[in-house]
């Protein structure tokens, strides 16, 4: 239909671009939104060149560095690129997925360990916000642009990227060039300062910043399940509750069956027969059940080498302690992603009260910030339902009580964790501004060793220029 066909209108492009905002590549979007086939046709696009391109001057196929791409969604982006054809290539090309620091903040912080600019080796001081820059000139196309043909529609954005690229980013490429430097030994000069804060919070060795960080990876990560050593037993103990609901279900099924049976053998033949079947069919599904629940209970007690009398049953020691061990689980499960989600919205927080955050990212900090509240309220939920089943009950939570609190010290909760975070160093919020100091500091220093770099590629570049016109 003439609907359905629309949806395969082009009415956007997405961008892909250097961070000196030259042109890589154009791909038309079709109606239907943003998808990740076009940043897999983006990334396929670009890694063939590069390859192509180290083949063409005849150097090794191993790539010098990592190929490093921002995308707003870089994190979900990494799993789809492992399922595509591209895992292989992009293996090979050592692609390492980035996002920029306006929408970096807005993620969790699980999501900003592995992602973020700030905490990339080598990322340098970029904040990977070309294509907005790009957009806010290219605007202007839109209303030429939008009833020309499929072919007058590419080549005035061809025409107008050839432009952009040759007359305007290549001539202002000392500027963008200068500006860094300048910002760069901005950041530099404040080393002094950095050093004392440092020096104040007892971080004398950088290595201790980035082990921290390991550390808060896997304490955010081990939030999100049960911890190994009780979920077995966990599992075996519902096992056995679900295998015992399943026998119950069977007696009945069975004594129904046979009072059926008994009245249709005194009745008149054919009366009761869909009771009597339907009665058959449940008995057959439940002894089905069983036999699977079975297995699985005994598969249980092979791995934890438990003997045929040694099963637990309802009222043995074992059997209530499995209970209460249920119980605290739920509860501990409950507490941890509650714990996770408050502690990752308190260390965003610090960012976005931080001196220097602009208002337009405290803003999109702040949007994130009311959509993850929800997530929070669901964890507070289940936290009190937790805590009121426990023997004796745990202390409740309200609303008012997550979300008004600043620091991890008025959580008394957070002490009735598997971990005390409030111990760890990397919590406390002095440690954390220096920590975001100290690697600013480092993609600084990497940051001054790639423009004395590509400094001296534009210089050797505008005197070669030269030459030829001359």
């Amino acid at each position: 239909t003439k609907r359905s066909f629309g949806h395969f209108d082009v009415n956007r492009v997405f961008a892909g671009l250097c961070r000196h905002s030259f042109t890589i590549v154009f791909l038309d979007m079709v109606r239907s939104g943003e998808h990740s086939k076009y940043m897999l046709a983006f990334l396929y696009h670009f890694m063939t060149a590069c390859r192509e391109d180290r083949k063409r001057l005849g150097l090794l196929d191993d790539p010098p560095g990592s190929l490093a791409v921002g995308y707003d969604i870089a994190c979900g982006m990494v799993d789809k690129i492992a399922r595509s054809p591209l895992s292989e290539t992009a293996g090979n090309e050592r692609l390492q997925m980035l996002i920029g620091l306006l929408h970096g903040y807005a993620h969790n912080r699980l999501c900003q360990l592995s992602f973020l600019l700030l905490y990339i080796n080598g990322a340098g001081i970029e904040d990977l916000k070309v294509c907005e820059r790009y957009f806010l000139h290219s605007n202007a196309l839109a209303p030429v642009t939008r009833y020309m043909s499929k072919f007058r529609h590419r080549q005035a954005i061809s025409n107008y990227a050839y432009h952009r690229d040759n007359l305007e980013t290549y001539h202002n490429l000392s500027r963008f060039l200068y500006s860094n430097y300048k910002q760069v030994l901005t950041i530099i000069g404040r080393s002094k300062d950095t050093a004392r804060v440092l020096k104040a919070v007892g971080l004398l060795d950088p290595n201790n910043a980035i082990s921290w960080l390991d550390e808060e990876r896997k304490y955010l990560e081990s939030r999100q399940k049960i911890p190994e050593e009780d979920a077995l037993k966990l599992v075996y103990y519902l096992s056995l509750v679900k295998l015992a609901e399943c026998q119950d279900s069977l007696a009945r099924a069975q004594r129904t069956f046979r009072l059926e049976l008994g009245l249709a053998g005194v009745s008149e033949v054919g009366q009761d027969g869909d009771g009597l079947f339907l009665t058959e069919r449940q008995m057959a599904n439940a002894q089905e059940m069983e036999a699977k629940l079975l297995l699985d209970v005994q598969s249980f007690e092979e791995r934890l080498e438990l003997r045929r009398d040694q099963r637990w049953v309802n009222g043995s020691e074992e059997w209530k302690q499995a209970a209460e061990l249920v119980s605290t689980a739920k509860y501990r499960k409950a507490l941890d992603w509650l714990e996770g989600l408050i502690v990752a919205r308190i260390f965003e927080l610090s960012k976005m009260n931080l001196a220097g955050t602009g208002y337009k990212m405290r803003q999109h900090i702040g949007d994130a910030m009311k959509k993850r509240s929800k997530a929070i309220l669901l964890a507070l939920d289940n936290y009190n339902e937790a805590a009121t089943a426990l023997k004796p009950p745990r202390k409740l939570l309200g609303w008012d009580d997550v979300l008004n609190y600043t620091y991890l010290s008025e959580f008394d909760f957070l002490r009735d964790t598997q971990m005390d975070i409030l111990q760890k160093p990397w919590a406390k919020p002095a440690v954390r501004e220096a920590m975001s100091e100290l690697f600013k500091l480092m993609r600084a220093g990497e940051e001054l060793d790639r423009l004395h770099v590509e400094i001296k590629r534009l210089v050797t570049n505008m005197k070669e220029e030269e030459e030829y016109i001359r």
